[in-house]
């Protein structure tokens, strides 16, 4: 096996794990929140490994699949139940010409968000051929370097501070 789509097959383990978390959790006591922390930490560790390869041009036929707005409704719903949902963070820490100024933020659309655009990538991996699984590669590589890398960042912050409270 190419070791980009050996890192993609590892990566795919880590986003399943995750994503089931997100799906199947509707208590986030501190136990289920250190499990989700960890899950993500190791997403994000993967996630950094990942190659960005070429995909040939995309037909109809292999379009991503989307995720309904009726699927994103029941994870924001159930997270929103489960967790504290504002938090302030940081926009631009490495802008040393003005202060950062902090902005609200909410955890469940950090979570949601790195949920919907894992499993666009896994709807395509689990597709099974090649073709759909390199472009699930390039899917996940490119969307975590433009946005939900960022999300994941802001909720693992979150998360640190929510479990470092309940000590």
């Amino acid at each position: 096996m190419h070791a980009g789509l050996m890192s993609a097959g590892i990566f795919y383990y880590r986003a399943r794990a995750f994503c089931n978390l997100i799906e199947n959790t509707s208590h986030y006591g501190h136990k289920e929140l250190q499990h989700l922390v960890s899950a993500l930490a190791l997403l994000y560790s993967e996630a950094n490994r990942l190659i960005l390869c070429d995909v040939d041009e995309v037909d109809d036929e292999q379009q991503p699949p989307s995720v309904k707005q009726t699927e994103r409704e029941v994870i924001v719903n159930r997270i929103t139940a489960a967790l504290h949902q504002d938090y302030y963070r940081v926009v631009d820490p490495l802008n040393i010409y003005e202060s950062p100024a902090p902005t609200m933020s909410q955890i469940s659309d950090d979570l949601t968000d790195i949920w919907q655009e894992l499993t666009i990538g896994l709807r395509l991996w689990e597709r099974g051929n090649a073709k759909d699984r390199r472009l699930a590669q390039w899917h996940w590589v490119f969307s975590f370097s433009s946005y939900w890398g960022l999300h994941a960042v802001n909720a693992i912050t979150y998360m640190h501070y929510t479990l470092a409270r309940l000590h």
